[in-house]
């Protein structure tokens, strides 16, 4: 479908909820359906401002707190969005479409507290907000109603303003500091580009595509894709953009460049190069933007191209593959102007039986001559994290296990895996040009990582990991070292009656001093109980789950509760990967939104369970074997758990699921009794519609026919006896989990004279933002529960209704 065709669909998925004859959401005598709001407090609860985003500045003295609001009004999702070739982009202003901005910007000095505002228009919509090299401002961009602009507010007085304007936003990460901080390279709309292009009202020929034999491309479902020559008509227009610098007083040099279609654009750690990737045509309508032809060139200050790095042409591939010839092209972080990039050494097949499958290469200005190798790789390259002259550590992945390897970029070709387990994700530093280097011990024998709420220091020798900064145990998790030896901390603390607030501690975390102040945003949840649960489901694979009661609920004096069940299903390679025991408790517990739509029911007399999914297929004779009888194992086992507290009735259980979810929760109904009702979200279905894998599935329907009908909950839509409500947001772009899935469900189980009821949200995505959207989704959820569960009486097996 082309993007014109998408927008008058959008238009239709409207008239389809307001009602009609044809219409499965219509009210009473077909009369339409309006929004619905839900009852008390949850339309408050909505309403209640998000936590906000903490940026810690590089020179690591400051805070940027990116205030989140509520959910936007339907009207905001409403306007106009193109989708093409996989990007969504705003028609009106030429910036990104459908997504979520902040409303405003406060800076707090760590050392005494301090906090300004930063003085922005009141009708705020900041997006990709960066710190300066120095930490002495930050950058983001504005979307106004008719242009993207460019502002920076002063850290240290709060004062505001607008560099420039007319920024082509409609690729991401549109602009980006030089390096000493005084300026910027920046993507421009053409000027003088015209009106948009008009589709021919009359069509001059089909629209023909062609495979090509001995040519595979088993490719992922992917939406808002090209579909017309008038689509890429439209993406020339609205992606086109020239390159410019631009000073902090807003003059600007350049075009720097041809204007084009220009991907992304670095500047070289010491501002004298620029690396551009820019797409060109032929276009294709089965993959997105980034398969492409693409060119990589590096330019120096002048625009000058000094050399081309690759030229790609279009990469119709599978999902797990790789182009061949250069790719992930990337500056060295601690270089002042080196490029490091990936080759495949497999023609891009990972299953390929070769010992090397990528090799990284480096080649320093003035980019002339061959690049030097600096590792070969027995997996597939993922990121590389830069520390000093001699000490990288490269991140791959050999058969699903994540592998790190330490390199000397000094002695190039040398490199030994960090044998540390779970090594965990780097702690990461900004040097003066702005660029993240590991953050190492201050004798330089260790790096630092993640890990147990805090800090470890792994040994760069031995791999031995030991405690490095870990918080108090308080209800604290660290955020970020406020010092290079990690002296002072800044923490995240929350317990279950006290919101999440930031301090600064001592090493010890021993002293605090409070940096915020948030209050409490939903004191309706104030005493909501939690308990962790843990038990072993049938074959002995350990699981845990979360119960929440309500504030106030007596276990044992007010009798069982109703319950509301969540999982989401989590794949694993075997038996010993299969995690699903230790979770802790939740700690400050608030719903945020959608995604965590089922805690709103806690306010409604629900108790809510968020119970470990795991599934794993490996043969073992001590394993359940299959997708369907682990799912329903898992669930049985948390039951059992949540029944043997005396807080909850196990025979008045639901269970709602989204996305993977929402194809468990299905699947529950139909391989089961265990419960008297399901709400699936924006689910997935029939997987014969993803035929080239889903999830961690990397077989194709052809190869594994019998394992992709089990995990469709569409061919057993017939053995669904409970009532099951389903909702899916009508510009739903997720790989695999469009609208058809739950309509094409929907009709099946219509077709069984299943109760059932679709539900179709105009304008959402896979999760569901704006306001209205969420006040009716929870409506439609209460009143299933109420209708089927809350309000109904107990039955025996075999008499469940629907």
């Amino acid at each position: 479908m082309s993007a014109a065709g998408r927008i008058a669909a959008g238009l239709a998925a409207a008239l389809l909820l307001a009602g009609g004859p044809a219409s499965a959401a219509a009210g009473p005598d077909d009369r339409p359906l309006l929004y619905q709001v839900p009852p008390d407090p949850i339309p408050a609860l909505l309403a209640a401002p998000a936590r906000p985003m903490v940026m810690v500045s590089p020179s690591r003295d400051r805070l940027a707190l990116l205030g989140r609001p509520a959910a936007p009004p339907i009207a905001e999702l409403a306007a106009p969005v193109l989708g093409l070739a996989g990007h969504m982009v705003d028609p009106l202003n030429n910036g990104p479409g459908g997504i979520s901005a902040y409303d405003g910007v406060v800076f707090i000095d760590l050392a005494d507290g301090t906090e300004r505002r930063a003085a922005l228009p009141a009708d705020a919509r900041v997006i990709a907000p960066l710190w300066s090299p120095d930490g002495q401002s930050l950058a983001f961009l504005m979307l106004r109603p008719d242009e993207v602009e460019l502002w920076t507010a002063s850290a240290a007085t709060g004062a505001a303003r607008r560099v420039t304007g007319r920024i082509n936003a409609a690729f991401p990460q549109a602009y980006a500091w030089l390096p000493d901080g005084g300026g910027f390279l920046v993507r421009l709309v053409p000027g003088e580009r015209g009106a948009p292009p008009e589709p021919d009202r009359v069509p001059v020929g089909p629209i023909v595509q062609e495979s090509e034999p001995g040519r595979t491309a088993a490719l992922t479902t992917l939406q808002n894709l090209l579909a017309s020559p008038a689509d890429e008509a439209l993406f020339d227009y609205y992606f086109t953009s020239t390159l410019a610098r631009v000073g902090l007083d807003g003059v600007t040099s350049g075009p720097l460049a041809p204007p084009g279609l220009i991907l992304d654009s670095q500047p070289s750690p010491d501002g004298r190069y620029l690396l551009e990737t820019r797409l060109q045509r032929p276009y294709s309508y089965s993959v997105g933007a980034g398969s492409f032809p693409t060119v990589v060139v590096v330019r120096d200050r002048g625009g000058e191209i000094v050399r081309r790095v690759v030229d790609r042409p279009l990469q119709e591939l599978a999902t797990s593959a790789v182009p061949t010839g250069a790719r992930s092209i990337q500056w060295r972080e601690d270089a002042p102007a080196t490029l490091v990039w990936a080759e495949a050494r497999d023609g891009g097949d990972l299953s390929a039986d070769v010992a090397v499958h990528d090799r990284l290469l480096m080649l320093a200005a003035p980019f002339t001559g061959d690049p030097l190798r600096l590792i070969d790789l027995e997996g597939r390259f993922s990121r590389i994290f830069w520390g000093r002259d001699d000490l990288a550590l490269v991140a791959s992945s050999v058969d699903r296990r994540q592998q790190r390897t330490v390199v000397d970029p000094s002695r190039p070709g040398r490199g030994r895996e960090l044998r540390s387990g779970a090594v965990g994700e780097p702690v990461m530093r900004t040097d003066p040009r702005g660029r993240e280097r590991l953050h190492l011990t201050p004798d330089g024998e260790a790096l630092l990582v993640r890990g147990g709420g805090g800090v470890l220091r792994v040994d760069l020798e031995t791999g031995e990991r030991t405690p490095y900064r870990v918080p108090a145990d308080d209800g604290s998790v660290l955020m970020a070292l406020l010092d290079d030896a990690g002296e002072r901390l800044l923490v995240r603390r929350q317990d279950h009656n006290a919101p999440p607030n930031l301090f600064v501690t001592d090493g010890s975390g021993e002293t605090a001093r409070a940096v915020t102040a948030f209050v409490d945003p939903a004191p309706q949840f104030a005493g909501v109980q939690q308990r962790v649960l843990t038990y072993s489901r049938s074959d002995g694979v350990p699981l845990s789950a979360t119960l929440f009661l309500p504030a106030g609920h007596r276990v044992g004096i007010d009798g069982p509760l109703p319950l509301l069940v969540t999982g989401y299903p989590v794949l694993a390679a075997d038996r010993a990967a299969l995690r699903g025991g230790g979770r802790e408790a939740e700690g400050f517990t608030r719903p945020d939104g959608f995604g965590d739509i089922e805690l709103y029911l806690l306010t409604q007399g629900y108790a809510v369970m968020r119970m470990a999914m795991p599934v794993a297929d490996d043969g073992a004779p001590e394993t359940l074997q299959g997708h369907a009888p682990q799912v329903v194992a898992n669930a049985a086992a948390a039951l059992d758990a949540a029944a043997a507290t005396g807080a909850v009735d196990r025979d008045r259980a639901a269970v709602l699921g989204w996305s993977f979810g929402a194809a468990m929760a299905a699947d529950l109904l139909a391989h089961s009794d265990l419960f008297r009702a399901g709400v699936a979200l924006s689910g997935a279905y029939n997987r014969t519609l993803t035929p080239f894998g889903f999830q961690t599935e990397r077989r194709t329907f052809w190869e594994a026919p019998e394992h992709y009908m089990a995990i469709s909950p569409f061919a057993f839509a017939d053995r669904i006896n409970e009532p099951i409500l389903l909702m899916h947001g009508a510009a739903d772009a997720n790989s695999g989990a469009q609208p058809m899935q739950s309509e094409r469900f929907f009709a099946a189980l219509k077709g069984h004279g299943a109760t059932a009821r679709y539900v179709l949200l105009p304008h959402e995505g896979h999760s569901y933002r704006a306001r209205e959207s969420l006040e009716h989704a929870l409506w439609e959820i209460t009143t299933w529960l109420n209708r089927y569960l809350r309000d109904s009486q107990a039955v025996g097996e075999g008499e469940r209704p629907g």
